[in-house]
């Protein structure tokens, strides 16, 4: 059996490292390039160090068992922006401290007992120093682990990036060179973002990248995608974007983005000309048509429609195609229902038009109806009406828009002259007026009398309301 521990741990100290932006120019020493396989597509964020606790199986004495905290770099090759380094400390429950720095592959982190549950890691991620942008930055995350099932080999605890990576590449074709400036915020959380070793603390869940290239060719960077939107950018002072992975072209005067080749549209398969049923055809299989044809003889025809003939419903009556009626006057279709079609035919076979039209049997038309200056519609008893805010008048026959200041008057349910509110019914010359206020014409109250506005009393001398 593998003797036991002591039983204490000593805090390790940590230097400080300043801040820095998650993007990096192509260099072959800077963290961050994207390569020779620049994508078009975003890379999602990607897992970056996973910690678990290795348990005891040499014993079943529960006070005996010494179990093992490891943790592992878990970063593809094929993501551009891995830590240089990774710092795991790991707080027993009864505040004792084990702890490992390593840059790669698996670390043991140290050894603790079943009493020492739970346990809080607190994990700082290094992210290295490029050369184009500065210096390095620390992402810190503090985590429990309650038992020892709670992480396992099989379920680690796994700490991935906050960041989508916006693969770019710009092509110089000024001639000269070229600078690119910048600087925006995007959210970590769950990581805190700073560059002290402190965890947790009062750091922000944020990351604000300061954007800065110089160089001359073809530059290549793996940005920091934003949580909405594009990069604004300065390129030698103008303004520019990055709203998106690609390639982006500078030529001196402004930052555009290389378009993609699109690829070519679909090509459908030809329709094939069909050999029956059409206009001029002989009927398919069945002595049947195609829709919108009916057999004419021993060929089919095209029906239902606006000047043509007739089709045939189930029951082989002449039928025409919504919206259209069969004239017996002529054997053809006709668009009907609107204003200055003619009829179309209800349920019953009675004449009818569509809504907000009226059938004149003058000439046997539909007519547009209801509105101020338009013919009068029909109620479901057959009497002239008219939309609201209008009045049918007998004397013209059309609806006339009332109830306001100078229009004539509305009738109400008893058929009484009324007004809009606020207005009165003058006999004198049949109109409504605004009523009520200084200067004005008064009102009448519930009991018929004249009335004025809340401040104003009626003069009877001048037939107004005043003060």
């Amino acid at each position: 059996m593998e003797p036991s521990l002591p039983r204490f741990f000593a805090i390790p100290s940590f230097a400080t490292l300043s801040f820095v932006v998650l993007s990096a120019a192509c260099s072959t020493t800077d963290a961050g390039t994207t390569g020779d396989d620049l994508t078009s597509a975003p890379i999602p964020p990607a897992a970056l160090l996973d910690c678990w606790v290795k348990a005891d199986t040499s014993t079943t004495d529960a006070f005996f068992q010494v179990h093992e905290v490891l943790c592992a770099s878990k970063a593809p090759a094929t993501y551009p922006q891995k830590p240089e380094r990774f710092i795991v400390e790991v707080e027993t429950a009864r505040h004792r401290f084990i702890s490992g720095i390593f840059e790669d592959g698996q670390k043991s982190i140290g050894r603790l007992y079943n009493d020492d549950f739970p346990l809080t890691v607190r994990a700082r991620l290094v992210m290295p120093k490029s050369t184009a942008y500065g210096s390095a930055f620390i992402l810190k995350q503090a985590l429990k682990v309650d038992a020892l099932t709670t992480a396992t080999a099989a379920a680690p605890l796994v700490l991935k990036s906050p960041f989508t990576l916006w693969p770019v590449e710009i092509k110089n074709t000024s001639g000269r060179r070229f600078f690119v400036t910048g600087r925006y915020t995007v959210p970590t959380k769950p990581y805190k973002v700073g560059a002290n070793f402190s965890v947790p603390d009062d750091d922000p869940e944020t990351f604000t990248p300061e954007l800065f290239v110089d160089a001359e060719g073809l530059t290549e960077l793996a940005l920091v995608a934003p949580a909405s939107g594009a990069i604004d950018v300065q390129v030698n002072g103008i303004a520019g974007k990055f709203d998106g992975p690609g390639t982006y072209v500078f030529d001196g005067a402004a930052l555009t983005k290389e378009d993609a080749v699109a690829p070519p549209p679909p090509v459908d398969p030809p329709v094939p000309t069909p050999t029956c049923g059409t206009v001029g055809q002989a009927p398919c299989t069945g002595n049947v048509c195609a829709p919108a044809h009916r057999l004419e003889g021993s060929v089919c025809i095209a029906c239902g429609s606006d000047a043509q003939t007739y089709c045939r419903d189930s029951n082989g009556n002449p039928a025409c195609a919504s919206g259209h009626r069969f004239d017996s006057n002529d054997s053809k279709c006709h668009v009907c229902g609107s204003d200055g079609q003619t009829y179309c035919r209800d349920t019953n076979g009675n004449p009818a038009c569509a809504s907000g039209h009226r059938f004149d049997s003058n000439d046997s038309k539909c007519h547009v109806c209801g509105s101020d200056g338009q013919t009068y519609c029909r109620d479901t008893n057959g009497n002239p009406s008219c939309t609201a805010g209008n009045r049918f008048d007998s004397n013209d026959s059309k609806c006339h828009v009332c109830g306001g200041d100078g229009q004539t008057y509305c009738r109400d349910a008893s058929n009484n002259p009324i007004c809009n509110p606020g207005h009165r019914f003058d006999t004198n010359d049949s109109k409504c007026h605004v009523c009520g206020g200084e200067g004005q014409t008064y009102c009448r109250g519930s009991n018929g009398n004249p009335v004025c506005n809340t401040g104003l009393r009626y003069d009877s001398g001048s037939g107004t309301c005043k003060r």
